[in-house]
């Protein structure tokens, strides 16, 4: 698969796990520093869980586009996506430098894949 179609899928499953399949629930339960304590689990479960989401749609892409040995990549978008995500909860960027850091890992995984 070239570079494209990669990115596409990468930045397409990106835009569906962010906002179509985060519940509100998660978006509250996340954010360690406005954390509400009637939402169980504790905040590090609903980062976690997020950044499990996203890294999984990363490994499952990679697999769709034919390199299955680079799964790795997608612990490493689960690892950034959540320290993003955090950095963004504790108001240190917004949510363009957000979704702008996001775009750049996908653009990072998509080059390793194709060009490394």
């Amino acid at each position: 698969m070239s570079v494209a179609p990669l990115v596409f899928l990468l930045l397409g499953l990106h835009a569906l796990c962010d906002f179509a399949l985060q519940p509100d629930v998660m978006v509250r339960g996340k954010n360690r520093f406005n954390a509400d304590p009637l939402i169980q689990p504790r905040w590090w479960w609903w980062l976690s869980a997020h950044g499990l989401v996203h890294g999984a749609a990363v490994t499952l892409a990679l697999m769709a586009a034919g390199f299955p040995q680079l799964w790795w990549l997608g612990v490493l978008e689960a690892a950034s996506h959540a320290a993003i995500d955090d950095l963004k909860c504790g108001g240190r960027i917004d949510i363009a430098a957000d979704q702008g850091l996001h775009y750049a890992c996908k653009l990072v995984w998509a080059g390793v894949a194709v060009f490394a």
